[in-house]
């Protein structure tokens, strides 16, 4: 006769989840955003040091490449070469200031600032997922907008949560998709506009809103894309501004920045 062994309660070999089971736990939305901002968390916190890391090692090719430009060299082709490293250099280090002055995103500085080059600074750190995304961009800038007194890190980041949420409208289309980032100045009212255009003809009616009115998933489906707008949001908010988003049949979309230059360029 088998004696059966006697039940401790303990759970069963088969009743214990092993990786791969538990790794495909259905997490309910609230714990899968919290694990969402703790990823996020988690780089934002990795990526001061890695760019640190990382312009260490271009300050090192730099230095090599222009010792090398100071020698004879009779190839044309060697030297044309050694001057697209340098190049490539100087503008993956100026990238990675950019993306520094993001990380640091604790430390907040107002100065007076150049709306036009900030906007050229911060397009350029989406430049390259723009072409992967086959999305052609363009800069119409007014050289009449005056400098302003903002945070330019808070700028940066506005400006790229704007800019992501144009690329998600842009996402169903798959062929000629365009953005136009435009700044203009309105001397009557003393503001600085940015407007963010797309070409998104599904829209199948016109409608205005002001960003800041909308919540949850009306701002977007993509946690990190709605968080970068909430924030956004009280920014310009604090500022006395707004963002409205204009949607016109057929056409497109404009997401539209306003800064109140009046109060911000008072010393």
């Amino acid at each position: 006769m088998v004696r059966q062994p006697h039940d401790t309660g303990e759970p069963k070999p088969k009743d214990v989840l092993g990786p791969a089971e538990a790794g495909n736990i259905e997490l309910d939305p609230e714990e899968e955003e919290l694990q969402k901002v703790a990823f996020q968390a988690m780089v934002g916190r990795i990526t001061p040091e890695v760019v640190h890391d990382i312009n260490n090692q271009l300050t090192g090719i730099l230095g090599y490449a222009e010792l090398l430009m100071m020698k004879k060299i009779d190839d044309p082709g060697i030297r044309n070469g050694l001057k697209n490293i340098l190049l490539a250099a100087e503008k993956s280090k100026g990238l990675l200031d950019n993306l520094l002055v993001l990380a640091h995103g604790e430390t907040s500085l107002t100065t007076l600032n150049n709306v036009n080059l900030l906007l050229g600074k911060t397009i350029e750190l989406r430049s390259c997922a723009l072409r992967h995304r086959q999305i052609e961009y363009s800069l119409k800038l007014d050289k009449t907008v005056p400098s302003i007194l903002l945070d330019g890190a808070r700028f940066h980041k506005t400006v790229l949560a704007l800019i992501m949420k144009a690329e998600e409208m842009l996402e169903p289309f798959e062929y000629g998709k365009t953005l136009i980032l435009e700044t203009l100045f309105n001397p009557r009212g003393r503001e600085v506009i940015i407007n963010i255009r797309d070409n998104n003809t599904g829209i199948s009616a016109d409608h205005f809103v002001t960003l800041c009115e909308l919540k949850g998933e009306e701002l977007s489906a993509d946690l990190a894309i709605r968080l970068g707008l909430i924030d956004a949001c009280r920014w310009i908010k604090s500022l006395g501004g707004s963002i409205d988003i204009e949607c016109l049949k057929e056409r497109g979309t404009t997401l539209s920045i306003h800064f109140p230059a009046g109060d911000l360029t008072e010393a």
